[in-house]
């Protein structure tokens, strides 16, 4: 509890005041009770992934089991060995009890029905956060961090972002081919960008922030409050990382709370450090193939940005320029 009381009261109020949600009983309780869940339940899995981890020690010698395995070419990141990852399952736990308890304010223009607009809310987050845990197994289990194909995971993310898109919102073909790029894009931008303590975490706080307080939505507020709590356990140094069970569930959540709103177009100022990141990965790839030709030591670019700063600094200055971002999309709207 000591955690939840150093969440400054007038933050939450301000917040409130902002997105125009009244202070009342209801709201108030729900956050407290989210945010604790949260704090309870990263607590427990840690330790039962500490517990695991001594367990699989003392039976093969093998120290990190049950951890993400750390990349030899980030040797700065060695000492990282051994943190619990897949923390993203609390995330899927929180945005679907959270949908549950609104669904009344999930705008319903693209619903197929009075609740069948719960569902694709729900499936599509879900989905991804299932296909990237199934990503994160196979990494902790092969000790590689080679997980799924890229170009299989990609596949899948298309797949399964149209399917679900097409057969629960009430839109075109091609808008559903639209939003299903949309919703992959940024699942794999956040899931890029996740590579330095509270990196991503902090950017999709901001984010999330950001579009909850545009268009006054209390689902993002309420998950707005597991997020900060995440981040306490995630900012350096990272007690537990969220994994692609998290950061394709956040980053779905993202793509869905701007489509909705119809605002996909605001999400490349608001989320500018994961277009950077994503973008600073494609100009690599492309780089070597074409020139044979690295343009940075190391991408995404926060890696590159390693050899000179500090990741915490890193990190705060990505914090300046998404806060920057989504300021300046506050003005315009």
């Amino acid at each position: 509890m000591a955690l939840i009381e150093q969440i400054d009261i007038l933050l939450i109020g301000n917040v409130m005041g902002l997105l125009k949600i009244s202070i009342n009983s209801v709201i108030y309780y729900q956050i407290v009770l989210c945010s604790v869940l949260t704090y309870l339940g990263l607590k427990m899995y840690i330790c039962i992934v500490q517990l695991l981890q001594k367990s699989n020690y003392k039976r093969h010698g093998l120290e990190y089991g049950y951890s993400q395995p750390i990349s030899a070419h980030v040797t700065s990141h060695h000492s990282k060995a051994g943190t619990p990852t897949m923390g993203g399952i609390v995330f899927v736990i929180a945005w679907i009890c959270i949908v549950f308890l609104h669904a009344n304010n999930i705008p319903n223009s693209h619903s197929k029905g009075k609740y069948s607009i719960i569902y694709p809310y729900i499936l599509i987050p879900v989905a991804f956060s299932l296909l990237g845990l199934y990503d994160d197994v196979k990494k902790i289990y092969y000790k590689s961090n080679s997980g799924i194909r890229a170009k299989n995971k990609f596949i899948f993310q298309c797949l399964i972002s149209f399917l679900l898109t097409y057969l629960l919102f009430n839109v075109s073909l091609f808008k559903a081919i639209w939003w299903s790029f949309v919703i992959t894009a940024t699942a794999n931008a956040l899931n890029i960008t996740d590579g330095l303590d509270g990196l991503a975490v902090s950017c999709s706080i901001i984010i999330i922030a950001t579009i909850s307080l545009i268009t006054s939505n209390a689902i993002g507020l309420l998950f707005l409050f597991s997020i900060l709590i995440f981040l306490q356990f995630n900012k350096y140094p990272a007690r537990i990382f969220m994994g692609d069970t998290g950061s394709m569930l956040l980053g779905s959540v993202i793509a869905i709370l701007f489509l909705t709103h119809n605002l996909e177009w605001y999400l490349t100022i608001s989320g500018l450090v994961l277009v950077l990141e994503t973008l600073s990965v494609i100009i690599q790839i492309s780089s070597i193939k074409l020139c044979n030709k690295k343009i940075f030591k190391m991408s995404p670019i926060h890696h590159h940005l390693e050899h000179y700063l500090h990741e915490k600094t890193i990190t705060k200055l990505a914090i300046f320029i998404t806060i920057v971002a989504n300021l300046l999309i506050i003005y315009l709207i």
